[in-house]
């Protein structure tokens, strides 16, 4: 069973995630890519979610092989809606040449809040290992 890490965005609310994945891929132009997804649950309507690449702990990821190190961003609405908690995925596509990410970090305010190997995933294949389409987002495009 999967339980929920804690999280704290700015102005002290509470949000929480789970399920993190880390997997190699093929982005939509061809080149190899890791994509990265999560969820979060923000406590209200008008909350935005977010995936930034931070660097790497051992140098720059898009240098050679490393950890890649990516910031949850949680963006507080413009105007308090109230209302229930709403489910929202993170998600953040890093292309790469093949293998020079060995794993992924996620942090939100500098603390930890997953620590992922990266799966293989079959050669062609777009969706997400036990999943059916794979993620969209944010991303990156390494040394190009």
């Amino acid at each position: 069973m999967l339980t929920w890490s804690q999280l704290f965005c700015e102005g002290g609310l509470e949000l929480e995630t789970r399920n993190w994945r880390a997997w190699r891929d093929t982005s939509t132009d061809g080149e190899p890519c890791v994509r990265v997804e999560g969820e979060c649950l923000t406590p209200a309507p008008g909350y935005g979610v977010e995936l930034q690449r931070h660097g790497s702990e051992q140098g720059e990821a898009g240098g050679g092989t490393g950890e890649l190190v990516l910031d949850l961003i949680v963006r507080p609405p413009r105007d308090d809606r109230g209302g229930e908690p709403v489910e929202m995925m993170a998600n953040y596509v890093f292309e790469e040449r093949a293998g020079q990410v060995s794993s992924v970090l996620v942090r939100q305010g500098g603390r930890r809040i997953a620590e992922l190997q990266i799966e293989e995933n079959a050669a062609g294949s777009s969706a997400r290992p036990g999943v059916g389409a794979g993620a969209g987002g944010g991303g990156d495009r390494a040394g190009r």
